[in-house]
């Protein structure tokens, strides 16, 4: 396929994709996606800044002029593409779907363009096709999450540091995947870079050194910008702006603690290491029997063992530096899924050729767009949802700036304060903290309290399926 198809491809498999999700009636359903596609919408919408964005932490409110506390749980990289499109015109509620759609694209060009450094074009198309049907990505593809942009990120990066002895130009784009995977998921940005100093311990991967060199002081610039950025910005919407920079607050807020509390994670039994592992074997079904068959009983010598080192210290790395912490997710190996699509290109017994080959070239353009309508077409409409729903229904229509007593506003209400999930589901679907509509216009639906809860004092201002929301300060 010549490189003018290939482009052509690409352009309209991101304007079907992009299109696609603008028109699905979709709605965001899990914490973690809401409260970053909410604060996606406050950086489009000037309401926070795009290196110091505030959140609302547990549902409290901190009094006039402050709007929450700086967050510091990961950098803000992932936000600003979603921030970006909305601001481009997409509706506030599709804007996150339709830059996670992109973020999955990128992924899946950069798992191609490694793959492409090691086998033949068709079959490194087939590498993005895989990587595309792993179980976590499909999981993923209607969420607004950080994994994605991670794996975008990282790929690039390493894809661009397997060519530093090509092009000046990818020396930048290798400095742009580093600092944008860092920018995007802290500590976890800096696999690709330590897999960039790894190909220096193998000859036929090592790089130009002072290239190499160049790629991490380039990478620093953008971090180092960001951090003097967001103390500088880290201003009055914030509660107790902080004097420092934003690296200094991630590791001693987030990253040292999870480390000093290392070893078994909340939510399962057994040494973290084991979590991980498990996971990863689990959700790399079932590419990794290929690689698995390949190595056990397939033929002799491995093609570009240069490649299978690589990809091997790529999963070694993810697990390994995961276990460390105290943390558990398998959200967190996306970047394994990288490595175990370019083994199993690496673990086929041939190259592809003839209808094979057009067939992946194919399948890669097409796998998004459909996983997007499928997952839509078959996804179970539960109290989330329905909750999303009811929220986008009343929230304040255009008019909402005639009430500025609802700006600044928290959300609470009959469930726990930590209860982030409802909170960002709620803060993300009403444009507004707390809608205007009365319980009685609520088709009947009414708060029930709990074990042992008692009515909450205030008005009721919007009942859900989940819950109600209540004014505490009427």
């Amino acid at each position: 396929m010549s490189g003018r198809r290939v482009a052509a491809g690409w352009a309209a498999a991101v304007i079907a994709t992009i299109a696609i999700a603008l028109a699905m009636p979709f709605r965001l359903t899990d914490g973690d996606s809401c409260l970053y596609a909410a604060m996606a919408h406050d950086m489009a919408a000037g309401r926070t800044s795009w290196t110091a964005p505030v959140w609302d932490f547990h549902g409290m409110s901190y009094g006039p002029g402050t709007e929450g506390v700086c967050f510091h749980e990961h950098p803000p990289g992932a936000l600003w593409l979603a921030a970006l499109v909305e601001l481009c015109g997409a509706p506030v509620e599709r804007a996150a779907l339709v830059a996670n759609a992109l973020w999955t694209l990128a992924a899946a060009g950069g798992v191609i363009a490694i793959a492409r450094r090691f086998v033949s074009r068709s079959a490194s198309d087939l590498a993005g096709v895989v990587f595309l049907l792993h179980i976590g990505v499909m999981h993923y593809v209607q969420r607004a999450a950080l994994e994605l942009p991670l794996a975008a990120t990282a790929s690039w990066a390493v894809a661009a540091g397997l060519r530093l002895d090509r092009s000046r130009w990818w020396t930048l784009a290798a400095a742009a995947g580093v600092a944008g995977a860092v920018l995007t998921r802290g500590v976890l940005g800096l696999v690709p870079a330590g897999l960039l100093v790894v190909t220096c311990l193998d000859p036929k991967l090592r790089p130009p050194w002072r290239r190499l060199l160049a790629v991490f002081v380039l990478a620093a610039v953008p971090l180092v910008v960001f951090d003097r950025l967001h103390v500088h910005l880290a201003g009055e919407g914030c509660l107790a702006p902080t004097h420092v920079g934003f690296w200094s607050e991630y590791f001693g807020r987030q990253v040292l603690p999870s480390l000093q509390a290392g070893g078994t994670p909340h939510a399962v039994e057994g040494p973290t290491a084991a979590y991980f592992l498990g996971r990863f074997l689990l959700y790399s079904l079932p590419w990794s029997l290929l690689v698995l068959w390949r190595l056990v009983r397939g033929p002799r010598p491995l093609a570009a063992p240069e490649a299978w080192r690589l990809a091997a210290a790529w999963i070694v790395a993810v697990v390994l530096g995961l276990s460390l912490g105290s943390r558990e997710g398998s959200r967190y190996l996306f970047q394994a899924y990288v490595a175990t699509s370019l083994l199993f290109v690496l673990a086929l017994p041939r190259e592809l050729s003839g209808k094979w080959a057009w067939a992946a070239s194919t399948l890669v353009l097409l796998v998004l767009p459909a996983q997007i309508v499928l997952k839509q077409a078959f996804r179970e409409r539960d109290e989330w949802w329905q909750t999303a729903e009811i929220a986008a229904q009343h929230r304040f229509r255009p008019g909402a700036e005639s009430h500025p007593e609802a700006r600044g506003r928290t959300v609470s209400g009959p469930f726990q304060p930590e209860d982030d999930r409802m909170k960002s589901l709620l803060r993300f679907h009403l444009d507004a903290w707390v809608s205007s509509a009365p319980v009685t216009e609520m088709r009947g639906r009414q708060w029930v309290p709990g074990a042992g809860e008692d009515f909450p004092v205030g008005r009721v201002e919007f009942a859900t399926p989940r819950g109600a929301v209540v004014d505490y300060a009427k």
